[in-house]
């Protein structure tokens, strides 16, 4: 009997799916059935425009660069950040790929349904997913999570933990639920965070460790969980405001730093 799990991996497309989809087309135990990218901007139905506008008015012009970044630019220049943009490994792998602002719709769960997935796993991925598509999958539906929860639930964890000067973070792999960031932990690990880390190096470092979190988790019947108790677990933050990244700048930086930036993409 063959031990290669079927995943259909839910993602927004950008630079980190790009380092969770290398890592996972890597491992011999996994195939890559199906990719789910989201088209969701901030609201189901809005236009990329007016989403963009409204992020900066609420983020402001630094954070809604970043993004721009890790979304957008950081495809014009693989060889600086050594990472071939999602759709070309989308294309070089022949994986289809379902474009959707909804996951939900009946269409396009019935095009999960025909891959016949043994996993469902979720990265980086902006829709709240119902039990009735997430339930389609054979075995399981895992989400990563790019902190130690039930701590720092929300959008962009990583900002936060840098924002308030923490030490260190983690990243968690937990089954879906039907409210973001609750469903039950399989695994955690601990990331300490570095001086020099600015908010893209930090999000490297546990996107790809949450990636080989989960593929352990594929790989072996008897993985021991780590569990890490929680700083707080009734908080979940949305899009930061303008006031939250003036703190921020305040002792980070959101992409460069003085030394190293390039180890992280080698």
């Amino acid at each position: 009997m063959s031990n290669i799990k079927r995943v259909v991996f839910c993602t927004y497309p950008c630079l980190y799916s790009s380092i969770v989809l290398s890592d996972l087309l890597r491992s011999p135990n996994i195939e890559i059935v199906a990719v789910v990218a989201s088209t969701r901007n901030l609201k189901a139905k809005e236009n990329k425009l007016v989403s963009d506008i409204q992020r900066i008015k609420v983020s402001g012009i630094h954070y809604s660069l970043y993004l721009l970044i890790v979304t957008q630019l950081y495809r014009f220049f693989p060889s600086f950040f050594k990472q071939k943009n999602f759709q070309t490994l989308c294309s070089k792998s022949q994986i289809d790929v379902l474009s959707t602002s909804n996951i939900n719709a009946p269409d396009l769960q019935e095009k999960i349904r025909n891959t016949h997935p043994d996993f469902i796993f979720c990265a980086h991925f902006n829709q709240l997913i119902h039990p009735k598509t997430y339930n389609i999958a054979k075995e399981a539906a895992i989400n990563l999570h790019p902190s130690l929860l039930p701590d720092l639930k929300g959008v962009d964890p990583a900002f936060y933990a840098l924002s308030e000067s923490y030490t260190e973070t983690g990243v968690t792999i937990h089954h879906l639920a039907e409210d973001f960031d609750t469903g039950k932990v399989i695994n955690q690990k601990m990331q300490t965070i570095a001086s020099e880390d600015t908010l893209l190096s930090l999000n490297t470092k546990l996107f790809k460790l949450g990636t080989e979190l989960f593929i352990d988790y594929l790989s072996s019947e008897h993985i021991q969980a780590k569990l890490f108790s929680s700083k707080n677990t009734d908080r979940y933050d949305s899009w930061p405001s303008k006031l939250h990244v003036k703190k921020f700048k305040q002792h980070r930086n959101f992409v460069f730093y003085r030394s190293k930036f390039l180890a992280y993409f080698r």
